[in-house]
């Protein structure tokens, strides 16, 4: 079964428009919330703002007239254009300071930088203290500050003597400087040519903290970086393109999709960019809990097919446009978030027929070709990508992560060879399930009427799998087939008339059926109706409604919904298409939350705020 686990977030990012003197950071991102500057100078939050959950932007009363903004967990601070901070956390209060140009912050500590380049740092609900002069930019992380002073990087501890700040060789010339306390104060700093990391290892006396061993950390070699932000979970750099990396003891480096962005903010699992036109693209997210109630996917009510696997589902519309959400279909990260908010794939305007997997999907297009985009496994394509081989597929489909077609008899894939199982000559339809125990594959073959299965098996504890070429169930005039899923379904379920039969393979051979559950045409995966994380199967009914069963006992049909045409989904989240034409969808809630954007290398528009 797979599991999603977050942590709480802290970050803030300041970009550099025209190095080495930074913008003001026109977003913010901390905890499970973030904020935006809007277009009239106000500020809009959403997510799970100070003083309550807040699902889309709304304007925080009393903050105008803003000029940048930063953020922690539990508090937002942001100066005004007169050189004031305000700083919220339910309630709006007033810094005493003034003149002031930029502002960094931590969960308990603050520094201000003036016009005249003067920093002032505090901590708690202290008022400020004067540090240091001549400063251009300032990172905050835990009680650590590091400023760019001319050439060099300054370090100190907050509340202590900064004249005894330490010089951080590897950050000379730097032109952009982020930190985030990552159970050490840590910080990173762009470097013309390269980046430079470090973090402070601190031990605390009598409520101070005392600089210990500062070490160097390796970092991806990027070469034109002039803005800088780190999270708890990743950092990224922006540049003539925006790069993100989470591994900091092996950094593999990633391009998002956010060419142009004008600033940057981190937290954990939870980034935003803003971007040329106004508009903010975030990604990552957080976990929270099972929610059985469909909810609409927004924009939808020209459905004309529905797809899905795992977490992610797709939609191709009547004008032949096709539009996705979920998990994003893209290489997969550390940190999971989903929304219900429908993203357009771009350049695909004749889909005539999609098909979707884990982390991939493909059209059939009005002239033949095939194209696809996602991750499978070997390639990401951003944008829908023709694969030559497939125009000519009687039958397409999406196996594991990669999209296959029968091709003149031949089973042919988008980037890998499949020779795990011999396709059955003449075979016009496949199915392919795995769990743990062992691989399965049927096709339907013209002239029998049973369809042909084999098995890839391994053994558990001495004992073999039920042979799946019986499955304990008569395999003849089958319409539907749910084969076992990957640490999921133990059982294969068959429709035959209408009727649905599954039986277990994992013990008794023996078949049932599914009781009121009947005019069924096709399966699909499902989430449980009490979440534990595993799964179900899920069917449309003769009656249009969704029946979902996660044993032969465990039979629930998903309420609000009465006009189901077709359902596809996985152990997480699922989706229906209805018969008018919208999409609703239930599961875990970050899939039914628009106030939590979505985990890709691809960023997700978030409605409402403009910068």
């Amino acid at each position: 079964m797979r599991t999603i686990a977050f942590a709480v977030m802290l970050g803030c990012g300041v970009a550099s428009a025209d190095p080495p003197a930074p913008t003001v950071a026109a977003i913010a991102v901390a905890g499970a919330f973030a904020c935006a500057r809007t277009h009239d100078a106000a500020v809009a939050c959403w997510g799970d703002v100070p003083g309550g959950a807040q699902p889309t932007p709304a304007p925080i009363a009393g903050m105008t007239d803003v000029a940048g903004l930063v953020a922690a967990p539990g508090r937002l601070l942001a100066w005004t254009t007169a050189g004031s901070v305000l700083e919220w956390n339910g309630a709006l209060t007033r810094v005493a300071i003034k003149d002031v140009v930029e502002v960094a912050v931590g969960v308990d500590a603050a520094c201000a930088r003036r016009r005249d380049g003067s920093v002032a740092c505090w901590l708690g609900t202290n008022l400020p203290d004067d540090a240091i002069t001549g400063a251009t930019q300032i990172a905050v992380a835990g009680h650590q500050v590091c400023a760019i002073v001319g050439d060099d990087v300054s370090c100190w501890t907050i509340g202590r003597d900064p004249a005894k700040a330490e010089i951080v060789a590897a950050a000379h010339g730097a032109v952009s400087l982020a930190g985030h306390d990552r159970g050490a104060p840590t910080f990173v700093a762009a470097v013309p040519h390269r980046l430079a990391a470090w973090t402070w290892k601190s031990t605390v006396t009598a409520g101070v903290v005392d600089v210990g061993q500062r070490f160097a950390l390796p970092v991806p070699a990027l070469t034109d970086s002039t803005a800088v932000a780190i999270g708890d979970t990743e950092s990224c750099a922006l540049g003539l393109a925006l790069t993100c990396w989470t591994d900091d003891e092996n950094p593999v480096p990633r391009k998002l999709d956010a060419a142009g962005a004008t600033a940057i903010a981190l937290g954990d699992g939870f980034g935003c960019a803003a971007m040329p036109d106004r508009s903010v693209r975030c990604w990552g997210g957080s976990a929270r809990s099972i929610v059985s109630t469909p909810v609409d996917v927004s924009g939808i009510a020209d459905a004309a097919q529905l797809a899905g696997a795992g977490e992610t589902a797709c939609v191709r519309r009547a004008n032949g446009h096709v539009a996705c959400w979920g998990s994003r279909i893209t290489e997969a990260s550390r940190s999971r978030g989903i929304d219900l908010i429908p993203r357009e794939v771009p350049d695909l305007a004749d889909a005539r027929e999609i098909f979707v997997g884990v982390r991939v999907a493909c059209a059939r297009r009005a002239s033949g070709r095939v194209s696809c985009w996602g991750y499978d496994g070997t390639a990401t394509r951003t944008k829908p990508t023709d694969i030559p081989a497939l125009a000519r597929a009687s039958w397409l489909g999406v196996l594991e992560a990669d999209v296959c077609g029968l091709v003149d008899g031949a089973l042919v894939c988008g980037t890998r060879r499949d020779t795990q199982f011999a396709i059955p000559q003449g075979a016009t339809e496949l199915w392919r399930g795995s769990w743990y125990r062992g691989t399965y594959q049927c096709a339907r073959v013209p002239g029998k009427p049973a369809l042909v299965c084999e098995q890839s098996w391994s053994s558990r504890g001495g004992q073999l799998d039920v042979n799946p070429t019986t499955f304990g169930i008569e395999l003849t005039d089958v319409a539907a087939l749910q084969l076992p899923v990957m640490q999921q379904i133990p059982w294969v379920c068959v429709a035959k008339h209408g009727d649905v039969t599954c039986a277990s393979i994992t013990g008794d051979p023996s078949s049932a059926n599914i009781a009121g559950v009947s005019g069924v045409t096709g399966f699909s995966e499902g989430p449980m109706h009490v979440f534990d994380g595993g799964g179900a199967t899920c069917a449309v009914t003769s009656d249009h409604q969704v029946s979902c069963w996660s044993d032969l006992t465990n039979i629930w049909r998903v309420p609000a919904i009465t006009d189901a045409v077709e359902v596809v989904g996985g152990d997480l989240f699922a989706c229906a298409r209805r018969t008018s034409g919208k999409v609703s969808c239930w599961g875990d809630s970050d899939f039914v939350s628009n106030a939590v954007p979505a985990t890709t290398s691809t960023p997700a528009l978030v409605p409402g705020v403009g910068l």
